[in-house]
């Protein structure tokens, strides 16, 4: 809601162009694009070795 709020007083501010507009919402899909990149998945155990799965290893779920 807030982003589509941001979008038309930018878009009113803008005069109605588009083109800067678009330009100006390069910049938060550029950083989101670096964040994801930036994120790694931290790989734990041994290569190789089976994984627990978190439902096995909670004492207040059953086993499967």
């Amino acid at each position: 809601m807030i982003g589509l709020l941001v979008g038309l007083v930018l878009y009113e501010a803008l005069g109605h162009r588009l083109r800067p507009l678009f330009w100006i919402t390069v910049i938060p899909a550029v950083a989101s694009a670096a964040l994801v990149a930036a994120v790694r998945d931290p790989r734990t155990g041994v290569p190789g070795s089976p994984t627990r799965s978190p439902r096995r290893s909670h004492p207040e779920f059953p086993p499967v």
